[in-house]
């Protein structure tokens, strides 16, 4: 390598590195918006989904659940839930639904699904009824209506939904304000708190792998998708 090209190797080298020390920064800072872990499964019936072909509605399949909020360091608990179910039903129109989640690398454009309504716990989990839309059959990755649909009827118990919202983190607390710990001395992961549902999206196996968006993987461009996802 002659001193030309080594300088020039140099100095992209201290580019990246500032790149990826400011993308640190900017993942260090408080969040916008949050996505919930998958949450799988959908109400039986007589030991069968609750699905109508006909009018195109999936009913009672699991919206959020107690847990992990992914890639966040925050849970999911009855307050939580609460709030979803809250927000949800307050939406006239119900929540958007969509084919998998955007991000940065993937827009929401053309993955329209329908509408989530009647939002309700059961358990340690919300459930909601999905209403597709007939736009769905017409999207540019093919016809979604039929896909999902046949999807929730073949295999309800891995049928996934995982809620996009904003909100903020509120820390679990002693009487005497300081944190709450674990048996090894840890704080307890801080709770979630939602102030706006923004969609309830439906995602199939490869878009649940927790290895993907939020992987902890070290690399500049995990870093650019997660921090445009992020505040972008």
């Amino acid at each position: 390598m002659n001193p030309t090209e080594l300088a020039a190797a140099l100095i992209n080298q201290s580019v990246i590195d500032l790149a990826d020390q400011s993308l640190d920064l900017g993942l260090a800072g408080e969040q916008r918006w949050f996505r919930a872990d998958v949450a799988r499964g959908i109400e039986l019936k007589e030991g069968k989904p609750s699905v109508d072909r006909e009018n195109g509605v999936i009913y009672g399949y699991s919206v959020l659940t107690k847990g992990p909020a992914l890639g966040h360091g925050l849970d999911i608990d009855d307050t939580t839930l609460g709030q979803v179910v809250e927000l949800g039903n307050q939406a006239k129109i119900g929540i958007k639904a969509r084919f998998d989640h955007p991000n940065a690398s993937n827009t929401s454009m053309g993955t329209f699904l329908g509408r989530t309504k009647n939002f309700r716990q059961v358990g340690d989990r919300v459930i909601g009824d999905l209403y597709l839309s007939e736009s769905a059959k017409e999207a540019p990755q093919g016809d979604l209506y039929t896909y999902v649909l046949g999807l929730a009827e073949r295999d309800p118990q891995a049928f996934g939904a995982s809620i996009v919202f904003e909100g903020k983190s509120e820390f679990q607390l002693e009487e005497d304000g300081t944190r709450k710990k674990d048996a090894q001395g840890k704080p307890l992961p801080a709770l979630a708190r939602i102030e706006k549902l923004l969609a309830s999206d439906i995602v199939d196996e490869p878009a649940a792998n927790a290895g993907g968006l939020f992987s902890q993987e070290h690399s500049l461009a995990s870093k650019i998708t997660a921090f445009l996802n992020r505040w972008a």
